[in-house]
């Protein structure tokens, strides 16, 4: 189940917000047995495309290795049908906490309807929450 955490109040000028009858596409983040997902989900009632998610900054995931903001789900997706989520691995909860880096994740997601016109918010999560789960729900 997707979730929403923290999200601006308006979004970005050039994007409309999603209305009636418009797809409706969220970034969200996962934990699940001491690992952290992002999760690109359309939660709308149609077809969403040309998705794209535009990080404010690099995210390192993947012991440090990966770029997970430069992946090419992220960039340019053709189609997001409705009820459809993509999870993405990021890192290992721990292991990302400890490293040097940024924390705090803000993305804008911007995809177009039928219609062909471009909707779109901006999301922002902090990572560090996580930290206040620890190894209690690695054991479920």
């Amino acid at each position: 189940m997707v979730t929403r955490h923290l999200r601006t109040a308006r979004p970005p000028s050039r994007l409309l917000e999603p209305g009636a009858g418009d797809p409706e596409v969220l970034l969200d983040v996962e934990y699940e047995r001491g690992c952290l997902y992002l999760v690109l989900a359309n939660v709308g009632w149609v077809t969403a495309f040309d998705v794209r998610v535009e990080f404010r900054q690099p995210l390192r995931g993947a012991g440090g290795d990966v770029d997970i903001a430069a992946l090419a789900v992220f960039r340019k997706l053709p189609l997001l049908r409705s009820g459809k989520e993509i999870r993405v691995f990021v890192d290992v909860a721990r292991d990302l906490l400890a490293r040097r880096g940024p924390k705090l994740v803000r993305a804008e997601v911007s995809y177009r309807g039928r219609d062909r016109k471009r909707l779109g918010e901006t999301f922002t999560h902090d990572l560090r929450i996580w930290r206040d789960w620890g190894d209690a729900l690695v054991r479920d």
